[in-house]
């Protein structure tokens, strides 16, 4: 992921700003109760108070563990499936350096920052030994939270993810030599404040904190709905939309591009940085499958231009509640798509993207 789209997936648009709002306060609120209800206590109990440069610090780090929750998808209690329908779609991949992508590199820089910041906010962390442990659950306890979503849970991952944090490390005990002119050949250590050490297990009590903040309060449709109920920005819908659901699965008609000259009808299964994979819906009157959108035959690589268009349609079962213009990063496997486009050489160009999915 390009830093642009990290931005248009945080801040892109209303639904974006919302849910990234809303999933800032799900990872602090329980990290705040802890806060407030142990560390105001600091003074009476270690004889030290800390300092509000580390609790600028401590969001900062916060802050960071959003977007990484944000970007990877983290599972929660709200998505609704059983970790037994990912084995049986084969998203759990436990063989190593199978099918390795540039999607790999971008997991060792999302945790460079990791890898930084943990020894740079806490003393107990000037240990490459403690930061791998502590990035390898990290990354463990996100792959384990995916088994409950649509994305894959991989050993990739998990090594990619741990090798960031330790590359992040080695970036900070380099500038920490640099600036303090500290030679290689002594003693490595770090002079914390003594607020900053005498707190034990703070860290992993935020980690702790932030991910099950994540878990149990994350409700994606959530902010959509809020969204959804107020006039603002890109919410908006089509006049020629349909707003049965019935017409909706035959008649979706977004405003298309002139070039836009066939269409495919389908499921999502497999998403990368370059294409999607559709599982195509050839026909909608005959076979009926479990999902009730007709019989599946093969599977069609979408390949995806900088000018795809993606829109999330949103339905309760009967009728179209609205429509919004999204990022691609909304996108996840099993979603039903209508995808708008052109085929050059032999291969389709998605032009618009449009995702059904119901909210419960």
């Amino acid at each position: 992921m390009t830093f642009p789209g990290l931005f248009e997936l945080l801040f892109g648009g209303p639904a974006e700003l919302v849910t990234t709002i809303f999933a800032f306060f799900c990872v602090t609120i329980f990290c705040f109760i802890f806060q407030v209800g142990f560390l105001r206590n600091t003074k009476e109990t270690y004889g030290i108070r800390l300092s509000p440069k580390h609790f600028i610090l401590v969001y900062v780090f916060l802050f960071y563990l959003m977007m990484v929750y944000r970007v990877v998808g983290v599972g929660t209690i709200w998505t609704g499936r059983s970790p037994a329908e990912s084995f049986a779609r084969g998203q759990v991949h436990l063989i190593p350096f199978t099918n390795l992508s540039i999607a790999d590199m971008f997991n060792i820089i999302m945790t460079i920052p990791l890898g930084f910041l943990l020894p740079a906010i806490w003393s107990e962390f000037c240990s490459l030994k403690k930061v791998t442990l502590t990035a390898f659950f990290f990354s463990l306890t996100i792959e384990l939270s995916q088994l409950f979503n649509n994305r894959a849970t991989t050993m990739n991952d998990l090594i990619f993810n741990t090798l960031g944090a330790i590359i992040g490390y080695l970036i900070f005990r380099l500038i920490y030599m640099v600036i303090f002119r500290q030679s290689s050949g002594k003693p490595y250590e770090i002079k914390h404040r003594a607020s900053a050490r005498r707190i034990k297990h703070e860290a992993i009590i935020y980690l702790l904190c932030a991910f099950f903040g994540m878990v149990l309060l994350f409700n994606p449709s959530l902010p959509l709905r809020v969204v959804a109920a107020t006039p603002i920005g890109s919410t908006y819908v089509t006049p020629n939309a349909p707003t049965d659901l019935e017409q909706a699965d035959t008649q979706t008609n977004p405003e298309l591009p002139p070039t836009a000259e066939h269409s495919i009808l389908g499921f999502v299964v497999a998403i990368s940085e370059d294409n999607i994979t559709v599982q195509q819906i050839v026909s909608q009157e005959i076979s009926p499958d479990e999902q009730g959108f007709g019989a599946t035959e093969y599977q069609e690589i979408i390949q995806l231009t900088e000018k795809t268009r993606f829109e999330l349609w949103e339905h309760d079962g009967q009728q179209i509640i609205r429509q919004i213009e999204v990022s691609k990063h909304e996108l996840f496997t099993d979603d039903r798509v209508d995808i708008y486009g052109f085929f050059e050489d032999g291969e389709f160009f998605a032009e618009i993207v449009v995702i059904s999915r119901q909210i419960q």
